[in-house]
């Protein structure tokens, strides 16, 4: 496959409903994207696009009614006409193009950064809710960053479909009262044979969460500095 093919099959794309801060966010995450000269087609499933939307994303899709605002992003292989499609939070900001993620995650289904945990807390008490899951282990990702190969994704969002549907018997937390997007898809994603998972040590993700003083972010010189604890 050539570059130029390569570009026109993959997308990245972000979703933002309800209030307007998500719209905000979304059009900070496009504008950096654009800062840093990544050719990526970028999509945003909204409900309400305005003019800085418009000029920021190449295309804007509607997203379904009937879906949590939190499951979103599993129908995102459905509303986007591309093979190679990158799911990223509207919170999130890029400081490099997206070259590498792709070709960490081409072959598979679907990808996430994260590690594998078989024991501790997330979204509850691991060493009683795995049985009821029936998994010895669990990986535990990001959900800001997922990758999707549309034409064999489908299996594993399925699964994490059938897993928010049935989301009691897991035995799992929910978030703020909603079915959370990360347990279903980390799910799904460890009863399937083609997910990735994208070591936690590879510098393609960071969150700033336990951030201590100040942070410096400069997109048009690919810099993002910051300290933070670690738990």
């Amino acid at each position: 496959m050539g570059v130029e093919e390569a570009l026109n099959d993959r997308a990245v794309v972000t979703v933002a409903v309800g209030k307007d801060r998500y719209r905000e966010q979304a059009v900070a995450l496009a504008r950096s994207l654009r800062l840093i000269g990544d050719p990526t087609h970028r999509v945003l499933v909204t409900d309400q696009a305005d003019a800085d939307c418009r000029d920021t994303f190449d295309e804007i899709v509607k997203p379904p009614n009937s879906v949590s605002p939190y499951l979103l992003k599993l129908e995102v292989p459905s509303l986007v006409n591309r093979r190679r499609i990158l799911f990223l939070d509207s919170d999130s900001l890029v400081f490099r193009r997206l070259d590498r993620i792709f070709r960490l995650s081409e072959g598979a289904s679907v990808a996430a950064r994260g590690r594998w945990i078989s024991e501790g807390e997330w979204y509850g008490e691991l060493d009683e809710n795995l049985p009821k899951i029936g998994l010895d282990r669990i990986p535990m990702i990001n959900g800001g960053m997922i990758y999707f190969d549309r034409e064999r994704c489908g299996p594993v969002v399925d699964e994490a479909h059938r897993v928010a549907e049935n989301y009691d018997a897991t035995g799992l937390n929910k978030f703020r009262g909603k079915v959370p997007d990360e347990p279903c898809i980390a799910i799904a994603m460890a009863r399937a044979e083609d997910a990735r998972l994208l070591p936690d040590d590879l510098d393609t993700m960071n969150t700033g969460t336990g951030l201590i003083r100040r942070m410096t972010l400069r997109t048009d010189l690919n810099q993002c500095r910051y300290l933070q604890r670690t738990w």
